[in-house]
């Protein structure tokens, strides 16, 4: 486990976060009642999960903050696919693409981008800054990275509240009233607009497909944006 911390975590910060664990999960299995070896280790596993995810959240966070605030200083282009590298997952081959592209100072960069699918376009819109030699993909790829940075942060951000108010033996009613209405009018309705959005993205500027997967696209987009305006209209925010 150390070692897979020491990739995520700073060593000097790797010792403590072991024993924040260990001290949330020492007083959550003394509230519980959980004293024994393996009520123990299931909630110390339960709790170094959350942990970790958490940290994890906000280096997705971070980075998400970091690429919007670059995008002002940067130059957006297109990008031509030439080649890609290919890696081997259990779900089946996945390429991480090579594109190529002239800047307006007539310099040609060669970069491979920082994502992999297991198709590729021919093109992809980025944004290049020469001075510092950022590259962020833009489109569909920062669109997911921003909702996965929302939905991630918010159910892990949330987690972690929680088990520190349970182990800090506070009254629970009141962090479950928050998250009853966090979940019922920001959380649910964001994650609808958001897939609905990304679904009327991938309809207009995704790779060309044939009419059927189109015409099922404008089905989904058409039932979620009803669903959409029938929870908005169902007085959800009264």
């Amino acid at each position: 486990m150390n070692f897979f911390l020491y990739q995520v975590i700073p060593v000097n910060y790797t010792y403590g976060f072991l024993a924040l664990t260990l001290l949330l999960t020492f007083f959550i299995a003394k509230r519980s009642g959980k004293t024994g070896c393996i009520g123990f280790g299931y909630i110390a596993l339960i709790v170094g999960a959350i942990n970790l995810f958490t940290v994890l959240v906000f280096f997705l966070i971070s980075t998400a903050i970091k690429d919007l605030y670059a995008i002002p200083f940067g130059t957006n282009y297109t990008a031509e696919v030439i080649d890609s590298v290919s890696k081997s997952t259990e779900d089946g081959t996945m390429y991480s693409p090579i594109v190529t592209f002239t800047t307006q100072s007539g310099a040609t960069v060669i970069e491979e981008l920082s994502f992999s699918s297991g198709s590729l376009q021919n093109s992809y819109y980025i944004n290049y800054n020469e001075d510092t030699g950022k590259l962020i993909p833009l489109g569909f790829i920062l669109a997911l990275e921003l909702a996965a940075a929302i939905l991630f942060g918010v159910i892990f951000i949330f987690s972690f509240t929680g088990i520190i108010l349970y182990a800090g033996g506070i009254n629970m009613s009141g962090y479950l009233e928050v998250i009853k209405v966090v979940g019922l009018k920001f959380f649910l309705p964001l994650i609808m607009i958001g897939f609905d959005a990304l679904l009327i993205y991938a309809l207009f500027y995704g790779n060309e497909m044939p009419i059927f997967i189109s015409g099922i696209l404008v089905f989904f987009i058409f039932m979620l944006t009803l669903g959409i305006f029938g929870y908005i209209k169902s007085g959800i925010w009264k």
